[in-house]
């Protein structure tokens, strides 16, 4: 390396690694101001909206009626388990606008869906959509023990839960679930079963999700802001503590050389200690070697 070169980064690398150190303390504060007059602001324009009524909480007595009353009326739509379109097209018709009804399914006697609402199935039949743990339960128990018809209402009702739990999407965009229930927040969840003729009727039904509430324009456009000024300050961040992160072992290794010290070795100890491993480089520095005349 020149030898003006190098002096000029010796002598002035320390200033880089201080001025860094101080953007990045500055667009720090900036961000935590940013957020706190941000919490402000919300707060106060919470404080001056009309305060939401909280919806009453449904009655679980009549969501497990509504659920009843559904697979009557489905049991009087479906006449043969055919996977006939008309039939699919009514059923999605009829059950299109029921909020309390999470998935509804038709299944055969062999597992295989041949009607649905609300959603489509990730796949066709219980048999797959089941988890792995309900199919190794069935397998422990002794032959003979259930009737065909009990073990296709274990993995449907397993099945249609599970689906829920998935939000019903193929597998490879879902993280991988080891229980066959619905998820801990999912309170509410219903599976009614209705024996048919060569199957069976599940349905899934939920207590429509209580009141939330919801964030007025002025709000939105808070965060909105705040949030565009803490991407701006977090890019400079970044930099900042990038330029001091490196500026410290650079220097190091200069002044290394200087001193005639093993500058790789100390260079690499700084570039993972930063400021404890150059206290220990000044504190162990060797005073005997001389410096390069300038």
């Amino acid at each position: 390396m020149d030898r003006r070169l190098e002096g000029t980064l010796h002598r002035w690398l320390p200033w880089v690694a201080g001025v860094a150190i101080g953007v990045a303390g500055i667009n720090n504060w900036i961000v935590e101001t940013a957020v706190s007059k941000a919490v402000e602001a919300e707060r106060q324009a919470r404080e001056s909206e009309a305060p939401a009524v909280p919806a009453k909480p449904p009655d679980p007595a009549l969501v497990e009626a509504g659920a009843g009353a559904v697979l009557e009326q489905v049991a009087r739509l479906v006449r043969r388990l055919d996977s006939d379109a008309q039939t699919q097209r009514i059923l999605a018709e009829a059950f299109a606008q029921n909020d309390t009804i999470q998935r509804l399914w038709v299944v055969d006697e062999r597992g295989y869906i041949a009607y649905y609402a609300k959603e489509q199935p990730a796949a066709r039949t219980v048999e797959v959509l089941a988890a792995k743990e309900v199919h190794a339960l069935l397998e422990i128990l002794p032959a003979g023990l259930l009737r065909p018809e009990q073990r296709l209402a274990i993995l449907t009702a397993a099945a249609i839960q599970r689906s829920e739990d998935r939000g019903d999407r193929p597998e490879r965009y879902v993280r991988p679930s080891t229980s066959p229930w619905p998820p801990g927040g999912m309170e509410g969840l219903h599976t009614r079963l209705l024996p048919i003729k060569g199957g069976l009727i599940a349905v899934a039904t939920a207590a429509p999700p209580p009141h939330r509430e919801t964030s007025s324009p002025a709000i939105v456009q808070i965060w909105r802001d705040t949030d565009n000024l803490t991407e701006r300050h977090g890019k400079i961040l970044v930099v900042a503590c990038l330029l001091f992160w490196l500026s410290i072992p650079l220097w190091v290794v200069l002044d290394a050389l200087r001193h005639r010290e093993r500058a790789i070795v100390w260079g690499l100890f700084t570039l993972i200690g930063n400021i404890v491993a150059l206290l220990i480089y000044l504190l162990s520095r060797s005073r005997n070697g001389e410096e390069p005349a300038r």
